[in-house]
């Protein structure tokens, strides 16, 4: 888990394998990780909620040496995706 700049915990996320693979070579921190592929209507039932419970922000397509960029709560960033893919 990383800490965002007001020290809250953020999941960094891909939308690809590719930018996986490419997060996975930069962080030390997930040597050993692998890309896992879940559904959009599995991550609405089941990730979401335990993400909102946990106060835990998502950091969609995350990059660079220290795997940072804006992120977001897990109902927000459900919204904006499910808003922008017409769902």
């Amino acid at each position: 888990m990383w800490k965002d700049e007001d020290g809250s915990e953020v999941l960094p996320l891909s939308s690809t394998e590719s930018r996986v693979n490419l997060s996975l070579q930069a962080a030390s921190e997930v040597e050993g990780g692998k890309a896992v592929s879940i559904s959009f209507d599995d991550f609405e039932t089941n990730w979401v909620p335990k993400f909102e419970k946990r106060n835990i922000r998502l950091g969609p397509n995350w990059a660079g040496e220290n795997l940072s960029g804006t992120s977001f709560g897990a109902l927000e960033l459900f919204d904006r995706v499910r808003g922008t893919a017409g769902f």
